[in-house]
């Protein structure tokens, strides 16, 4: 079962981007130290969708960092974006 912050980032990035390709890892584990609470704090994502294929890479990050900005008002620390091209 997904994590609530997972779910709700995987969700609106599947309804407002459409992708072909969506990996999205809890990278939390990997920070200890660098935060005190470690839930869902940073992720990894790996996208590929035509909604960001004409876009520039600052374009298409700042696009997802919209949609995701209540996710970083609520405690998202971070977020390693790559985006396949074809």
């Amino acid at each position: 079962m997904l994590k609530p912050r997972h779910k709700r980032i995987l969700d609106m990035l599947q309804l407002h981007l459409d992708p072909d390709y969506l990996e999205l890892i809890d990278d939390s584990q990997k920070h200890v130290g660098h935060m005190d609470n470690l839930d869902e704090t940073h992720f990894r994502l790996i996208i590929k969708s035509k909604v960001l294929e004409n876009l520039s890479r600052l374009e298409a990050h700042r696009r997802i960092h919209d949609l995701l900005h209540q996710e970083f008002s609520g405690g998202l620390h971070a977020l390693n974006i790559k985006i396949l091209r074809n």
